[in-house]
Formats: structure tokens, sequence, C-alpha cells
């Protein structure tokens, strides 16, 4: 294992000098970053292929996983990301809230915010004439990235990787409450796609996945509180992107409750997971509907220009 880790670290340091440097010219990258598959698949197999450990070897053996996922995001944090703009994107809309404009109202080519363009992010961005798409949920995200580190998309990145790790846990945990091997988290761990999507490219979609992991594991909990925190979960993974919504059917009913009369699965399951999800996702939506004037809805629902700010203490205090 650790040879085989080792062995994609160094195909991950040929990839770094393979990055591409403007969008025409990915096809060296893209040829490294197929070799790179090579030992995750070797790594897949003999985890698939092996019993596990006992002991503290045991234990050893996920250190390594764990590490090696770790290890092989944060060596791209660095790059550019060379294959999508979509990160750019995420800070720009940050700086737009935080100047007291709803990015749900206003494209970064709107004259409204011609003030704001002076800078890096708009530079990067793309679809400039259309309003945001990315849900509040991950507004937060970003708008914590630029209050931390304004225009620092590594430290965007960096946030991400940190995501990343947690659902590589609670993988670990999901796979040990199931009974499986917990060596099985390599199949996501080390898999190049998230490790790109997340690390180089910085896209959301791994908040996504930080939220509906553990929704699995609260779903569990066949209790009041269980399905609140169900149905908060579900909440924060529609905020970040909007998909996740549908899962909420996979976890209602409760099989282990099928005999229980109608009125009881509505009292004791919907009605604590419809309405903690339901009451998320509005808390989380609320902020840009006022500063929206009541539109949150990006480009779907383009809004006239005269609307979507909000003057005051937001727009006066940030100045950069």
């Amino acid at each position: 294992m650790l040879t085989l880790c080792s062995l994609s670290v160094i195909i991950s340091i040929l990839l770094i000098h393979a990055a591409p440097q403007s969008d025409d010219r990915i096809a060296p990258f893209l040829h490294v970053w197929m070799i790179s598959f090579l030992p995750y698949f070797a790594a897949c197999a003999f985890v698939l292929a092996t019993k596990p450990l006992t002991g503290k070897w045991r234990r050893i053996e996920l250190g390594i996983i764990v590490l090696g996922a770790f290890i092989l995001r944060v060596m791209l944090l660095p790059l550019p990301p060379g294959l999508s703009h979509d990160s750019w994107r995420y800070l720009w809309d940050a700086r737009v809230t935080l100047h007291g404009f709803s990015p749900y109202v206003y494209a970064p080519g709107s004259k409204v915010v011609a003030e704001l363009q002076n800078s890096i992010l708009y530079t990067n961005s793309r679809f400039r004439n259309v309003p945001t798409i990315y849900p509040p949920g991950a507004q937060l995200v970003y708008l914590v990235s630029y209050l931390l580190a304004p225009a620092n998309l590594s430290f965007l990145k960096g946030l991400f990787v940190v995501f990343d790790m947690v659902t590589c846990v609670a993988l670990i945990v999901l796979l040990g409450r199931k009974g499986l091997d917990q060596r099985r988290v390599i199949l996501y761990a080390w898999c190049p796609l998230p490790i790109i999507e997340c690390a180089f490219q910085g896209h959301v979609d791994v908040i996504t996945l930080t939220f509906t992991v553990p929704t699995i594991l609260a779903a569990s909990n066949h209790s009041v509180r269980g399905y609140m925190l169900t149905g908060f979960l579900i909440g924060m993974a529609t905020l970040s992107k909007i998909y996740p919504i549908l899962f909420r059917v996979v976890v209602l009913p409760d099989r282990e409750d099928k005999d229980a009369s109608v009125i009881q699965r509505i009292k004791c399951h919907y009605v604590p997971l419809l309405g903690s999800c339901f009451a998320t996702i509005i808390l989380g939506y609320l902020p840009y509907l006022l500063l929206g004037h009541g539109q949150a809805c990006g480009f779907f629902l383009p809004m006239p220009a005269n609307k979507g700010r909000m003057p005051g203490l937001l727009s006066k205090s940030c100045s950069g």
C-alpha cells in the first residue's frame, strides 16, 4: 500500500509539471492524469482482493490511506485551475455580496457593479452576462474564504480539501457501521477524479458530498432527533447543490416502523425530517431574499437592474 501511495505521489509531481497554463493546452496534462489511474486501480484491486489486517496494523493501513489522500490533494493546491474558471466566480460572488450587491441579481458584467470589476476575480470569471447559479450554502463558504484571504484561490481550495477529508472520514465511519472493510474508502479517497475536481479545479461539489455522506449516518438514528439531523444535513447539502433535495425520498419511510400508523409516521418521521430540511433551506435563502428584494434565483429569473442592492454598512465597510 505504501509503495502504491508513493507511486501516486510521484505521478502527481509529474501532473504538476504538466498542469495547463491556458485553456487550449490540456493534452499533456490529461495524458499524465490518465496514467495516475494505474496505481489507483492497483490499490483498489489490492484492497478488494485481500482481507483487512488486525490490531494496530489495521489502523496503520487506514492511516496510510487517509494520509495519502491528504497529500495527493494538498500537492495540487498551489496550481491555478487550468481546466475551468468556476472557482474564480465563487470568490467574485463573495466580493459582490460583501459590497452590498446580490450575486443572484447582478451579473459580473453589469454596469451597477462596474466599480468592482478592477479585480483578478472579474478578469478570470466566465459567463459574465448572467447572475450566479450557486446556492446560499456554497456562498457561505465563499464568503468565509474571501473574508479570511481575499482573492486567494489556493485558500478557497484548501477549505475544499478540509471538506473532502471530512468526507473521507465519514465514509470510514459509514463502512465500519455497515460491517464492511473500512479500507474501501480508498475507492473515493485516492480516486484521481475527485482529487482533481477538489484540489486542482476547486469545484463546489465537494461541499455537497460532505453533507450527503453524514446524512446516511444520521438516517440510521430512528428517533425524532435523528430525523431532524437528517433533514438538516439534506438541507445543507441542498444549499450547496440543488439535487440533494431528492435524497429525502431515500430516507423515508423507515422500514422498522412499517407497521406504524400513518399518523405516527407523519408525526415521528415526516414532520421532523421535512420540517428541519425546509427550515434550513429557507433560512439559508433568507439573507439573499432580503439582499435581492425577493430575488434569489440567479440567472433562472433575472431581475431589473434597479434592484438587488442593500446600501449601508455592508457596501461602505468593504473597500477591497
